[in-house]
């Protein structure tokens, strides 16, 4: 055996020649939620994870430079051994044809990689005509192993400032926490200056601002240590949440699942930085443009407006719209707006949007420690949040 390397409690490496055996079923692997043992041929090989050098030359000058190209991804490469045919062409269908990441476990059922790249080769029969072969490839997203089973501490209507249950990083490595909630509107208040902060025991270790205000049943993700998404979504069956969630609104009249505004009339939302947008704000819409030519216009002070979806590019039925000069922006006001002439049936709204945060310190548990997490508000209100805070600690391969 050449190349051998030794990940976890796996040995791995490359073989001069291939005979066929026995898959060792002691040695779990799994691939996207399909049990994989008994299949996998050993031994794998492994690859990657070098720096990659790419060149560039002028044209007609006896000039070449060679520039980093970043680090390559970690790559398994292995074959499967099926003895039916049906089940390899199965198994090569569903993985070929996922369109997202996926866990893969090697060598072990509590822990997994991301694999963000995955092809499967067609089924080939074996020498004895009893076994299908199928060639595997893999690139990781990262190399790192994540924990199968995380920690999560979940709560309902839970009274702000709220402290978390502890939480364990029994890893080798760093590995940040993910904190998701929706508000909740009280007292005649929205939440507003929602902070999170990270404990070692009594010290304080990191802190940092979520957000300025959340509109009523907001929903806010607080993942990988720098970026937050937020959804608000509005269907228009509640009659309060459209009167609690505009800024401005006029000739705007509601009915049972979707709202109608007239010539003349817009309807407003702002949505609350600090933190600035990492991309162009996301509008899911169901539109039905009943006369004229409506537009969605944007603004970061509610005075100079431009233009995000010309009128030209508003469609009857259910659309996705990014939101044109809605990035690198703190406060956005996002306006519906309907010109003389111009009337406009919505049945649907949701807006997201991302945004990066600087915390004082990454909200990451590093190895061997234990932390908590409180989440509190500005407000004078009781406010109440729907919480999860879960926790995956991260090992390395």
């Amino acid at each position: 055996m050449i190349g051998q390397e030794l990940i976890g409690d796996l040995t791995i490496g490359t073989c001069d020649a291939y005979e066929i055996v026995v898959p060792d079923t002691s040695v779990y692997f799994s691939l996207g939620g399909y049990d994989l043992n008994g299949h996998v041929v050993l031994p794998i090989s492994v690859s990657g994870m070098t720096r990659s050098i790419s060149s560039f030359s002028i044209p007609t000058k006896a000039k070449c430079r060679l520039a980093e190209a970043g680090m390559e991804p970690l790559k398994y490469d292995f074959q499967l051994i099926f003895n039916d045919k049906t089940e390899a062409d199965v198994f090569r269908r569903l993985v070929n044809g996922l369109s997202e990441s996926v866990p893969w476990c090697c060598g072990r059922s509590d822990w997994y990689q991301i694999a963000k790249y995955v092809s499967v080769s067609p089924a080939e029969v074996v020498d004895d005509l009893v076994h299908y072969l199928c060639a595997v490839s893999l690139q990781l997203e990262d190399p790192m192993l994540i924990k199968l089973a995380p920690t999560i501490y979940i709560v309902a209507q839970a009274s702000l400032p709220l402290d978390s249950a502890e939480f364990e990083n029994d890893g080798t490595a760093d590995a940040p926490l993910s904190i998701v909630f929706s508000a909740r509107y009280a007292g005649g208040q929205h939440l507003k200056g929602l902070t999170a902060k990270l404990f070692d025991g009594m010290s304080e270790i990191s802190s940092v601002l979520l957000s300025n205000q959340l509109l009523s049943t907001e929903r806010l993700e607080f993942s990988e240590g720098d970026t937050i998404k937020s959804i608000y979504s509005d269907n228009f069956i509640d009659i309060n949440k459209l009167t609690l969630d505009s800024y401005e609104k006029s000739g705007v009249t509601q009915h049972d699942g979707h709202i109608h505004i007239a010539a003349g009339g817009y309807l407003t939302y702002k949505f609350f930085g600090p933190n600035p947008t990492l991309d162009n704000v996301l509008l899911q819409a169901d539109f039905v443009v009943t006369s004229g030519s409506p537009v969605v216009e944007v603004s970061t002070d509610n005075l100079v407006w431009k233009t995000a979806i010309a009128a030209t590019d508003m469609l009857d039925g259910y659309h996705d719209y990014y939101l044109d000069e809605s990035d690198k922006k703190g406060d956005i006001y996002v306006c519906i707006y309907c010109p003389a002439g111009s009337t406009l049936d919505i049945n649907f709204l949701r807006f997201t949007t991302i945004r990066t945060v600087t915390p004082e310190i990454e909200f990451v548990i590093p190895a061997g420690k234990t932390y908590s997490v409180e989440l509190s508000d500005a407000t004078t209100s009781s406010h109440q949040v729907d919480a999860e805070i879960s926790f995956c600690p991260r090992s390395w391969p």
